[in-house]
């Protein structure tokens, strides 16, 4: 099964009580709690690697430090940034697990976009989620996934994260 070779990924996004992930495709994100900050600053060092869409790392505005950081987009000779640990690709799901396996990775934090998170989704390449619920109601906005993809979830945690936050913890079952 995919989900059992090669890295293990999580999927670690914060979103609002009605879903969302952010206001628009750009959000700066500036509306998670610190703590919320904290845990995503400290599980993504952990895990060495962070996976994301170009949207998401335009909306950061520059590559997370400490991390590597391997940007998905359609057009990767387009972007110039040569930051150390940058990659840009344009590679499909399992080609770029399989070659970042091979470079001695062994989890992953996908971070973003809903395209992206159903691209890993539908390729059956995510094993936890990590969902840090913020007490916003955006009213619009994208999710966490870009369409319904069905997922069978197995709960692991649930803990308070900051003065208003609920950090949630699924595994994810595969060929069940």
């Amino acid at each position: 099964m995919k989900a059992e070779k090669g890295i293990r990924v999580s999927l670690v996004m914060a979103q609002t009580l009605d879903g969302r992930t952010a206001r628009s495709s750009l959000d700066p994100m500036d509306w998670t709690e610190a703590a919320d900050k904290a845990h995503f600053s400290a599980l993504t060092r952990r895990m060495g690697l962070v996976i994301m869409g170009s949207k998401t790392f335009d909306a950061m505005g520059g590559p997370l430090p400490g991390r590597k950081n391997v940007v998905f987009t359609r057009f990767p000779e387009s972007r110039h940034d040569m930051s150390e640990g940058l990659e840009f690709t344009s590679d499909s799901v399992d080609a770029v697990l399989d070659g970042l396996a091979a470079e001695g990775y062994r989890e992953a934090a996908l971070i973003g976009g809903s395209r992206l998170n159903a691209a890993f989704a539908k390729a059956g390449r995510i094993h936890e989620i990590f969902v840090t619920v913020s007490p916003l109601i955006f009213g619009g906005g994208p999710g966490l996934f870009s369409e319904n993809i069905p997922m069978d979830l197995l709960f692991v945690d649930a803990k308070p994260l900051g003065a208003s936050s609920m950090l949630l913890h699924y595994r994810v079952r595969h060929g069940v």
